[in-house]
C-alpha cells in the first residue's frame, strides 16, 4: 500500500505488477496484511489481503489469476467505514471454518476435564 491509497500486487522476482488498485482507499495506506488462506471461494490459488488506511477505512481483497493470460483480477468487501475512526493495528485472522479443517476437531478439545 501506498501514501496516495494505491494497492499493488508486486511478482517480486520478475519485479512486475500483477495488480493494482486505486480506487478503494481515498487515504494514505497504514497497513496491509497477506494472508496465507484463501479469502474467496475454495480456491487454494487465490491470494488474500486485508487493507487498512489512515481515515480508518479497512477493505479485505481477493486476488485470483485469470487462465486467460495470467491476468489478476481482485475482488473487494469493505469490512469498516471509517467511522469508527482510525485503526491503530491489524492482525487478519483465517476463518474459523479453515481452522477447524487444519485443526482435524470440531472445537471439542478432547479433553476430559471440566
Amino acid at each position: 500500500g501506498y501514501g496516495s491509497g494505491v494497492i499493488i500486487l508486486w511478482d517480486i522476482f520478475k519485479e512486475s505488477i500483477l495488480k493494482s488498485t486505486d480506487d478503494l482507499h481515498t487515504s494514505p495506506i497504514t497497513s496491509v496484511r497477506l494472508t496465507s488462506f484463501p479469502m474467496a471461494g475454495n480456491d487454494k490459488s487465490n491470494i488474500g489481503a486485508v487493507s487498512v488506511d489512515a481515515g480508518g477505512l479497512v477493505n479485505k481483497l481477493a486476488f485470483s489469476k485469470g487462465m486467460l493470460w495470467s491476468t489478476y483480477s481482485v475482488e473487494t468487501e469493505c469490512l469498516l467505514d471509517g467511522t469508527a475512526g482510525q485503526i491503530l493495528a491489524m492482525e487478519a485472522l483465517p476463518p474459523l471454518d479453515f481452522v477447524e479443517g487444519k485443526c482435524g476437531s470440531t472445537g471439542t478439545g478432547g479433553s476430559d476435564g471440566p
